[in-house]
């Protein structure tokens, strides 16, 4: 299989070329981007078989999540490393125990006949008095926002309570 241009190399010698990027010419549906914080990321294999499942499960996360919502890279050790924003589709139970197996950060869970993709950062809503946002905004470092000024002082909190 070659990426670019697109060509594979089938078990009897035939050789096949796309010349398009199908992916926005086939006219997949068009997906809503998931504006929800963080990633669930994934390392899988680079399979040298075209055929082998983990393409048609790269196929149907494109195709359920949107382009917009999937990223897919190569590792220095040869694998895929697959970002998903958070969603859900409906999928096998062997692309379920799939992805599960291939985790790396977040969650993968099985909900009434789908896969739900879900990071590990979880919204929680808190109210603080305007005082207390003027300190926060006063304890930022340069490109931080407010939710990781927090973040970053209850971690340090957290640290300094652990060590005394």
């Amino acid at each position: 299989m070659q990426v670019s241009p697109f060509k594979v190399l089938w078990e009897d010698g035939t050789l096949t070329e796309e010349k398009s990027n199908s992916a926005y010419e086939e006219g997949w549906p068009a997906r809503r981007y998931s504006k929800s914080k963080g990633f669930t990321r994934m390392q899988m294999p680079i399979a040298r078989n075209p055929l082998h499942p983990v393409y048609d499960l790269l196929y149907d996360l494109y195709y359920h999540l949107g382009i917009k919502n999937v990223k897919v890279f190569e590792d220095e050790e040869g694998n895929f490393l697959v970002s998903l924003r958070n969603g859900t589709f409906d999928g096998t139970k062997q692309q379920y125990h799939f992805l599960k197996n291939h985790l790396i950060d977040g969650y993968i869970i099985w909900k009434d006949e789908r896969i739900l993709i879900q990071s590990d950062n979880i919204p929680v809503n808190v109210h603080f008095k305007q005082k207390t946002i003027d300190v926060l905004i006063k304890e930022k470092k340069g490109q931080e926002t407010i939710s990781d000024v927090v973040e970053r002082l209850v971690q340090e909190q957290l640290t300094d309570k652990s060590q005394s």
